[in-house]
C-alpha cells in the first residue's frame, strides 16, 4: 500500500513539474514584479557605495529574469521552435522586456528612460540564460 501511495505522489510531482505552474509562472510573476517596481514614482535604491550601482541592479534584475525565462522556454513542450531556440529567444525576450520597461518608466513621474539601462538589461538576460545553460543538467536532477 505504501508503494502505491509513493507512486501516486511521484506521478503528481511529475505532472506538477511539467506544468505551466512550475516552469512558466515564475518567469511571468517575476516580470510582473519588475513592472510593479518600475511603476513606483521617484524610486531610488539606497546607496551601496558601488560604482554604477543602477546598472548593476539592472544587470542582476534581468539576469534573474533571463534565468527564469530560459527555464520556462527550455521546459515548455507546446512550441518546438521555442524549445530548440530557447537560448536566443531568452535573450530576445529579456532585451525586449527591458526596452518596454524603459519606455514604461518614461511615463512614471520621477523616472526616466535610459538606453544604457536597456544594454544592462540585455546583458543581464544573456548572463541569466548562460547560467541556466551551465546549470540545466544539475537542475533537472
Amino acid at each position: 500500500m505504501k508503494k502505491g501511495k509513493k507512486e501516486q505522489q511521484e506521478r503528481i510531482n511529475s505532472a506538477l513539474r511539467s506544468s505551466l505552474l512550475y516552469y512558466q509562472l515564475p518567469a511571468f510573476l517575476y516580470a510582473i514584479l519588475i513592472f510593479i517596481v518600475s511603476s513606483i514614482p521617484y524610486a531610488t535604491p539606497p546607496p551601496l557605495g558601488v560604482a554604477y550601482q543602477d546598472k548593476w541592479i539592472h544587470l542582476l534584475e534581468y539576469g534573474a529574469l533571463g534565468f527564469l525565462v530560459a527555464r520556462a522556454l527550455y521546459h515548455q513542450t507546446r512550441y518546438a521552435l521555442l524549445r530548440r531556440r530557447w537560448f536566443r529567444m531568452t535573450v530576445l525576450i529579456t532585451f525586449l522586456y527591458g526596452v518596454s520597461d524603459e519606455l514604461h518608466q518614461w511615463f512614471v513621474p520621477g523616472r526616466h528612460a535610459d538606453g544604457i539601462d536597456v544594454l544592462a538589461d540585455g546583458l543581464g538576460g544573456l548572463l541569466g540564460a548562460y547560467l541556466f545553460l551551465k546549470l540545466r543538467g544539475r537542475l533537472s536532477s
